[in-house]
């Protein structure tokens, strides 16, 4: 009876996380019916869906403005890829100027939850699109 009741109250508590989530971030987030494993996320702002799941390693991939996005987040660090218009991810050793990849400590990321994974998710893609929306540094050439 106590697992039970454990259980319960567990289930409860990632439901409360999750709405304090959703009401933290401007996306719409979609647990698994079947459970806490998996957060189906659609963020309309950023053109952008994507799932997160799992521990050891936390994942989250999607898209992103018809870009694949990959989330990682691994012993002591998280990633956060968007592939080039080529379809490569920068951590996969693709440095074409238009992918977009960010990485940081974090520590136990193994185990980080899924929410907070979204919000690193959700900043990642403020950076990316604050970046693009930066004028293209113009060439040191002018016409004399």
């Amino acid at each position: 009876m106590a697992f039970l009741q454990m259980e319960t109250w567990l289930a409860a508590s990632v439901t409360a996380a999750v709405r304090q989530l959703v009401m933290e971030t401007r996306i719409n987030i979609q647990p698994d019916p079947e459970g806490s494993q998996r957060l189906a996320i659609m963020a309309p702002e950023f053109d952008a869906t994507f799932e997160v799941w799992g521990t050891c390693p936390v994942q989250g991939i999607g898209s992103v403005a018809g870009r694949d996005l990959y989330f990682r987040a691994r012993e002591r660090q998280w990633t956060f890829d968007i592939a080039d218009d080529c379809g490569n991810l920068p951590s996969d050793g693709f440095a074409n100027v238009n992918g977009f990849y960010r990485e940081s400590a974090y520590r136990e990321a193994d185990y980080m939850s899924h929410e907070q994974a979204v919000r690193i998710m959700e900043k990642c893609l403020e950076e990316y699109f604050a970046e693009r929306a930066k004028p293209v540094e113009q060439s040191n050439h002018h016409a004399e």
